[in-house]
């Protein structure tokens, strides 16, 4: 994404904020309830003006991965945006500054989000056409966190009315066949992807292939990352679903693992996951290259960050359904510029230069708990 109209722009300042907005409902998932998106953004700035935004994925809560919503504003503020400042609007520059920095992908990918979407609206091109996607809209997809059946009934028609083709049910241990199976007999035209977080043992395949022959076309991540061989176990079952992994799918070289050992039929990309949209570009590559299906995985994201996740849903080779709705669907609250729908329910892949139109200052003000400023000691 590089171009000679950022060569020899540098970045003058970074500002870090973390946003409070409120749910419409809790999400509650095996790996814990989240009941207010704290969420970490990434403003960067250049001397003449310009600007981007970036979004960090991380929860509140270390349940998902061992990054967290405050951890990462430390992370960005302290150690990366030091290695940013003075250096060029350059997107591939990220990477090269903050190799030394050992893990913490999801406030990688805010930092080089923040500079992606400065340098294209520089250069007027909006990330879909950057990125190489070809649809204009994608398919629909909404989520919704356990709940008694009669919520959950509510829930999920309320998304298929808005437009959804297919809903994710959070699954467990205790919480599965029975949910699967009234959704699935009250929609019996919508798609069903169930899923586990991790959350059954090794000793659960059968469990888990009663769960997908209750309605499923797909089950994400049913099993620990590391149990590959109760995952191999549930593929060789040849149930007539996807298995897809989600918490394990952490890089090209996991995706690698996870085809050689036959341990699942799909991945779920999440940028922040992969340390940005580089990585998720490589990833997919590989991901397609070995035959895997792929989705496109969320985080409770902002008009912000689902604006970049139907960019990557947008590409060639994403042919699962993925986690793909408006922020609306989960935020109260937002400063940033939600999604768009057409007449039939589909997302409208953002055309507008950059990743997404800057928020409004207003409510950016209002929502924002911390404000950090970095700038060139």
């Amino acid at each position: 994404m590089t171009g000679d109209e950022t060569r020899d722009v540098t970045l003058e300042a970074i500002e870090i904020r973390q946003l409070a907005l409120e749910l419409r409902r809790p999400m509650v998932a095996a790996h814990g309830t989240t009941t207010r998106r704290d969420l970490v953004v990434v403003r960067v700035s250049t001397a003449d003006g310009r600007e981007g935004w970036g979004e960090c994925a991380a929860l509140a809560a270390p349940t998902y991965s061992s990054e967290f919503a405050e951890g990462a504003l430390v992370v960005i503020r302290d150690h990366l945006a030091p290695r940013l400042l003075a250096g060029p609007l350059d997107p591939d520059h990220v990477a090269a500054a903050t190799n030394d920095i050992v893990g913490h992908p999801m406030a990688k990918a805010a930092v080089e989000m923040a500079v992606i979407d400065a340098h294209l609206r520089t250069v007027g091109i909006p990330l879909a056409a950057a990125l190489g996607a070809e649809a204009s809209t994608v398919p629909q997809g909404g989520t919704v966190g356990e709940a008694d059946l009669d919520d959950l009934l509510d829930q999920v028609g309320a998304l298929v009315e808005a437009g959804a083709r297919r809903v994710k049910l959070k699954i467990r241990p205790g919480h599965d066949v029975p949910v699967v199976a009234t959704i699935a007999a009250a929609f019996p035209d919508l798609e069903l992807h169930g899923d586990a977080n991790g959350s059954y043992g090794a000793d659960q395949v059968r469990r888990v292939i009663h769960t997908i022959e209750a309605g499923l076309r797909a089950v994400e991540q049913p099993f620990a990352p590391s149990e590959l061989g109760a995952a191999a176990e549930l593929v060789s079952a040849d149930i007539g679903a996807h298995v897809l992994a989600d918490e394990a799918a952490t890089s090209p070289d996991a995706i690698e693992l996870l085809a050689r050992r036959g341990a699942a039929t799909g991945v779920v990309i999440k940028p922040g996951r992969l340390g940005g949209l580089g990585g998720t570009i490589e990833t997919l590559d590989r991901a397609t290259g070995l035959g895997l299906a792929v989705a496109v995985g969320g985080m409770i994201e902002s008009g912000l960050g689902r604006h970049a996740l139907a960019a990557v849903a947008a590409l060639p080779g994403v042919d699962v359904i993925g986690d793909l709705s408006p922020a609306r669907q989960w935020l109260v609250s937002d400063p940033f510029v939600d999604l768009a729908v057409d007449a039939s329910g589909d997302v409208v892949v953002p055309v507008a230069v950059g990743v997404a139109p800057p928020p409004d200052p207003t409510a950016l003000e209002a929502l924002s708990t911390v404000v950090s400023t970095v700038r060139p000691a």
